[in-house]
């Protein structure tokens, strides 16, 4: 156990995963020590054997706790959030992808954590609305699933109570193995965890993270600029601007080589950024030649 504080009612600790490819476990060590910049609270990683043998093995002491991810919510990916109550034994926790740096205290967070049973970033959709969540029609979804409304969230950061979450995430698991992870739904993609967030928040209820979310969206990732920083949480869902990442590897190997680490990650996060600029290029693509085709 490192030095830092030990997790309690009033003081949650962090969570993430990391699962998969070893990518993810060296995206999970920056994420750490860029958490280490703002806050003392106690660090929870959640890997399968490989990434935790690999995080065990190359950096010690980065951690406070590297928990094993159990079985049956390594679901190709799209289903391990859900263990989280179950694998991570802090009474409140925040959980922050593993593909995300920390540029800011997060206080606002942890406070909301601490006042409600679950939180998350994300809206309260009508039966009459036409918006879509990762491909799928909310409408169709409220009609299929029985009901009253819909809550279109973002699950890259959220805080829970463990006790409250322990059931709340077992009603996602059992609805996403039984219900949506069905061959047809596959067949269309990736069954993303945020469908299941969705149904059970509009079944039990959900607090809406505080806004604005602390997490950067699409355009302000595209015009992220690092003396600028306006909000606390930098997930690489989106491609990162060039200024703002090439700072954020700058900051990334700084911190490593702090702490007596290797610097090897920076082609990790910047293959990330590539990855979703090929993603939206393509996307625009295919919404491009319809219309050239007329």
């Amino acid at each position: 156990m490192n030095t830092h504080e030990i997790a309690s009612d009033d003081n949650p600790g962090f969570a993430t995963i990391a699962a998969g490819r070893l990518e993810y476990a060296e995206m999970a060590v920056d994420l750490a020590l860029s958490l280490r910049e703002h806050h003392d609270n106690p660090v929870c990683l959640v890997a399968d054997d490989t990434c935790g043998q690999h995080v065990r093995r190359r950096y010690p002491g980065v951690f406070d706790l590297i928990a094993d991810l159990p079985p049956r919510f390594d679901m190709r990916s799209t289903a391990m959030k859900f263990c989280l109550a179950e694998a991570v034994p802090y009474a409140n926790a925040i959980f922050i992808d593993a593909d995300t740096l920390v540029l800011s205290p997060l206080d606002k967070v942890i406070e909301q954590t601490l006042r409600h049973d679950f939180i998350m970033m994300g809206s309260f959709l009508l039966p009459d609305t036409n918006k879509k969540h990762h491909g799928y029609s909310v409408r169709m979804l409220i009609r299929e699933f029985a009901l009253e409304h819909y809550f279109t969230n973002h699950s890259g950061a959220f805080g829970y109570n463990r006790d409250y979450a322990a059931s709340f995430l077992d009603d996602c698991i059992a609805l996403y193995r039984n219900e949506l992870y069905t061959l047809r739904n596959r067949m269309r993609g990736v069954v993303c965890d945020e469908i299941a967030f969705g149904i059970v928040a509009a079944r039990r209820g959900m607090t809406q993270m505080s806004k604005p979310f602390p997490v950067m969206w699409g355009a302000e990732l595209a015009e992220f600029d690092p003396g600028d920083i306006r909000k606390p949480l930098c997930h690489f869902h989106r491609p990162v601007s060039p200024a703002g990442l090439d700072w954020l590897m700058d900051e990334v190997k700084r911190r490593r080589l702090a702490q007596g680490l290797p610097a090897v990650s920076e082609k990790v996060w910047r293959e990330q950024s590539g990855n979703h600029m090929r993603k939206a290029f393509y996307k625009l693509l295919g919404n491009v030649l319809p219309l050239a085709k007329r």
